[in-house]
């Protein structure tokens, strides 16, 4: 979740309800190279017990409109045109009037203004697919979606309500506006995430916006929120795996290159002497300019892939799905970290973190380097 939204108020008021009140990010250059956004999604119940089994009743949908099936006859048909897309990546449309474009497991969302280029429904269903092989997660696993009724809403953004569309939550809901630099920022939610059509632009931002908040719906639609380490490193995480394996440069991370002279924007020297207390402290805590859960959440979910393996964050999702809640419940979630890793978590991060870490930098480096990073 990187950059909170604030400029139209229809979704926004719901959407931050459900959000911590500050901002996290990934992509573009404002406060954090991986920009401030809207951490979205808290789980519902405030208690900090152990969830019950699960059960088929458990698992039933709790409204009827949630378990009628609805035939397309009988859907509402919204009032706004579906976008005719021709699969070309040359051919740009400057959308006229407020409009979407319905795939079989996302729904996108045009508003007036945007410039859309015609193969953007492939670019999405390969995002799906990479997201996917990072983490061993399905978009289409949505057990804590569905178990949560109150955040299944019917999207309403540029003055319109898409009646008909999506109004259980099964596909993902993505909206595309124009970017105007009127501080507008990205977010995330269970269900839904706000771009921009320069986030799909090489020259602007080179698709590493588009890979964060994926990730931040890939992960949120399965568990209670992990808190702010990280459901963000998981994110920058993604961000940086899929950059790197898709040649695209990305110099928002340089903020977090601490070798050969150079200064991060966080010093994150305290990490090392104690990663428990640190990780604490800064989870859930006000953000600031440097944003250290960014730079905690990183080398964190560096160091989990590489200790415990490619499906840690799958382990984490799987043991998070047996409880329920808050994001900020600092207690619980580093509870679920030590049942999905070890007790010892915390002491192996700190012996890793000095050649791990630098091993990172090094490898960054060597990544950037056909980008002119020197």
């Amino acid at each position: 979740m990187r950059r909170q939204y604030g400029k139209k108020a229809t979704i926004l008021a719901l959407a931050l309800s459900l959000c911590l009140a500050t901002a996290c990010g990934s992509g573009e250059q404002e406060t954090t190279g991986t920009e401030a956004e809207a951490v979205t999604t808290k789980a519902t119940t405030e208690a900090v017990t152990e969830a019950p089994a699960t059960t088929e009743m458990d698992t039933a949908p709790a409204t009827e409109e949630m378990t009628e099936e609805v035939t397309e006859e009988q859907r509402p048909v919204p009032n706004e045109p579906q976008l005719s897309l021709s699969g070309k990546h040359e051919d740009v449309t400057e959308v006229k009037e407020t409009s979407y474009y319905e795939g079989d497991s996302f729904i996108l969302y045009f508003e007036k203004g945007a410039k859309v280029h015609g193969d953007i429904a492939e670019v999405i269903g390969k995002v799906i697919k990479e997201e996917e092989e990072v983490y061993g997660l399905s978009y289409a696993d949505a057990a804590y979606l569905r178990a949560n009724p109150e955040y299944l809403w019917v999207l309403e953004e540029f003055g319109s309500d898409f009646n008909g569309l999506n109004n259980d939550s099964e596909k993902l809901n993505i909206m595309i506006m124009h970017y105007t630099d009127d501080g507008a920022i990205e977010w995330s939610d269970l269900n839904t995430i706000l771009l921009f059509d320069e986030d799909f632009e090489a020259e602007t931002n080179g698709m590493k916006t588009v890979y964060h908040e994926m990730a931040h719906l890939l992960r949120l639609r399965q568990s209670s929120n992990l808190g702010d380490i990280l459901e963000e490193g998981i994110a920058i995480y993604a961000e940086d795996q899929l950059c790197r394996k898709n040649g695209i440069a990305n110099w928002d991370l340089v903020q977090f290159y601490d070798i050969d002279g150079y200064q991060a924007n966080y010093d994150a020297s305290g990490i090392q002497q104690d990663p428990e207390k640190m990780f604490r402290e800064i989870n859930g805590a006000e953000r600031s300019a440097d944003q250290p859960a960014y730079a905690y959440g990183i080398r964190f979910l560096t160091f989990l892939h590489e200790t415990y393996g490619a499906d840690v964050v799958k382990k984490l999702t799987e043991t998070a799905s047996k409880y329920s809640f808050e994001y900020d419940n600092t207690d619980m979630i580093i509870k679920v970290l030590k049942e999905a890793t070890s007790e010892d978590v915390f002491e192996r991060f700190g012996k890793w973190l000095p050649e791990g870490w630098k091993a990172w930098c090094e490898g960054y480096k060597a990544y950037m380097k056909p980008f002119g990073f020197e």
